[in-house]
């Protein structure tokens, strides 16, 4: 349980009128100055995207902040960015666009939360990352070319075409761990890289020059952690991918100006714009031999033979017709409704194991073997592949009927 400090409602208090700002990109427009809405292929506005263009040819740059409701520390950077530009703080040539999530969810969680005693983990599951939102890094890889439906798919294929694509990879993403992690950077490798090269990459880019950051988390490439469908919106002989900056735990009031910091940095680094005196006065480094590489995931329906190869071929296909509960603690677990007879057996055996001491977490250390999931109509349990951390879990304990995506990721860990 941790206490909400007075620095955090003061924040999202802020927060909240940016987002309403956000909101109306048509008032933006009217009311300052080389601020214009971002527009489709049909002339209509996007909710939640600015333009800030200088007038002069230059890079064009992206920001993305609160793409995840729950994570607001990005919409913070956002907002001080936006209150720079008013005084006359601005890069001399270039475009910068922004664009943040569903604002109506982010405004009921920041209402949620600023009203809460206290805030507690199940605060942020509520508004979990399963659900109302996209991160564009897990868009779906057909999602250029299926039929939209929805105003979800409607609103990031927006995101995609009119503001990531034009900045052909020179996008910033802005994000929050659920636990108060360090900040850490994230970045994706290429087919036919090892990790000493990735890092020997970024570092050689300049991107995360005076970044104030150690930790450091690689995405192995293939069709679970999204670069096959980042891949389809940059232009990669370009050399620049997508940096998306975890900037620690969302509760903590100091994730937010971690966001500010590294989004100067950054904005520094690719477009010359000059940071704040007591950021450009930071101590400069690079990124070391500190990081996690994700080697497994879990996702259903597409649980695949080679992440899991202890599932011979039948119970491949019997896991694929299931929905796999991540199991967090045995309590959580047994409150879930719609349990088969040989679930609730599979879950007896937890209680009495005491499984609530070897909660699943995020960076936690895992061993090969440890259980992960537990099948809600099969019962069949799914186990970690190696020995590693647990990257990112599925933050909701709720199934979802619609959602059927629980989700954890297993990397390994290097110092």
């Amino acid at each position: 349980m941790i206490e909400i400090v007075e620095g955090l409602r003061i924040k999202l208090t802020a927060i909240r009128r940016h987002l309403l700002l956000l909101a109306r990109p048509d008032i933006a427009e009217q009311s300052f100055d080389g601020i214009s809405a971002v527009r489709d292929a049909h002339d209509e506005i996007i909710p939640g995207a600015l333009c800030y263009a200088t007038g002069a040819d230059g890079p064009d740059v992206a920001i993305l902040g609160g793409i995840h409701m729950n994570e607001m520390s990005g919409v913070y950077a956002l907002l001080k960015f936006h209150a720079r530009w008013l005084n006359g703080v601005r890069p001399k040539c270039g475009n910068i666009f922004v664009a943040t999530g569903q604002i109506e969810r982010a405004l009921e969680f920041i209402e949620t939360v600023i009203g809460a005693e206290n805030v507690s983990p199940d605060i942020w599951s509520d508004f979990h990352a399963t659900r109302d939102h996209f991160n564009y890094n897990r868009i779906p890889f057909d999602i250029l070319t299926k039929k939209i439906s929805t105003d979800f798919e409607r609103h990031a294929l927006q995101i995609v075409r009119h503001i990531l694509q034009p900045t052909r990879g020179n996008i910033l993403d802005l994000h929050n761990t659920s636990v108060d992690a360090a900040p850490m950077v994230t970045m994706f490798m290429h087919h036919d890289e090892t990790p000493e090269m990735i890092i020997s990459r970024i570092n050689a880019t300049g991107v995360i020059e005076d970044f104030p950051i150690r930790d450091f988390i690689v995405w192995k490439p293939g069709p679970y952690n999204g670069v096959e469908s980042i891949r389809s919106i940059v232009d990669t002989e370009t050399g620049c991918m997508p940096i998306l900056v975890e900037n620690g735990g969302g509760a903590n009031p100091a994730s937010f100006d971690a966001a500010d910091i590294h989004t100067q940095v950054w904005l520094k680094n690719v477009i010359g714009m000059k940071p704040e005196d007591d950021v450009a006065g930071r101590q400069s480094i690079s990124i070391e031999r500190n990081y996690y590489v994700e080697t497994h995931a879990l996702y259903h329906p597409d649980v695949k033979p080679e992440d899991y190869s202890h599932l011979d071929q039948e119970t491949l296909e019997e896991v694929k017709k299931d929905t796999f509960v991540l199991i967090r603690d045995w309590r959580s677990a047994n409150a879930i409704t719609g349990w088969s007879d040989k679930a609730r057996q599979a879950l007896n055996r937890l209680e009495q194991k005491n499984y609530s001491k070897n909660r699943l977490d995020n960076f936690r250390p895992i061993k090969k073997g440890a259980l992960l999931a537990i099948g809600l109509n099969s019962g069949l349990e799914l186990r970690s592949p190696v020995d590693g951390v647990v990257m990112m879990v599925g933050a909701s304990t709720i199934v979802v009927p619609e959602n059927r995506e629980t989700f954890a990721n297993i990397g390994i860990k290097w110092n």
